[in-house]
């Protein structure tokens, strides 16, 4: 049906995961998924596209993000879906702030986690100072 799809862009749709589960995408190269609220987990269909070589998630929820945490080089730790998106050399996070047409990218998971716990560290940091 779609095996000849280079790139799909996938919005909020409860078929959007099925659609992958089925490997109907060979020869996908680029994936866009979200906004998509409802989605809790990554698709482990995208595991099978092997073709894959930028994966985009366009304003998805935070914790859907940190099941992609990457394993930290020290600790045996990582997110439950990292296993699904380790093969993609491109994986980014798109995020619009407060509704505004301003996008933050973050151009791959690592740099995502490496800013998260900068922040919690300031917040740390700035609790401690008001204390």
């Amino acid at each position: 049906m779609f095996r000849g799809v280079g790139r799909l862009d996938l919005e909020t749709s409860k078929s959007s995961p099925q659609l992958i589960e089925d490997e109907a995408l060979p020869l996908l190269e680029e994936l866009m998924i979200g906004p998509s609220p409802q989605l809790k987990e990554v698709p482990s269909g995208i595991h099978h596209l092997t073709n894959l070589k930028t994966l985009w998630f366009i304003d998805m929820p935070e914790e859907f993000i940190d099941r992609m945490k990457p394993k930290p080089k020290p600790k045996p730790n990582q997110g439950k879906d990292y296993w699904i998106v380790e093969h993609i050399p491109h994986v980014e996070l798109w995020s619009r702030i407060e509704k505004v047409a301003h996008v933050t990218r973050i151009s791959n998971l690592e740099e995502y986690f490496n800013r998260k716990v900068e922040n919690a560290r300031v917040r740390e940091d700035k609790n401690e100072s008001q204390s």
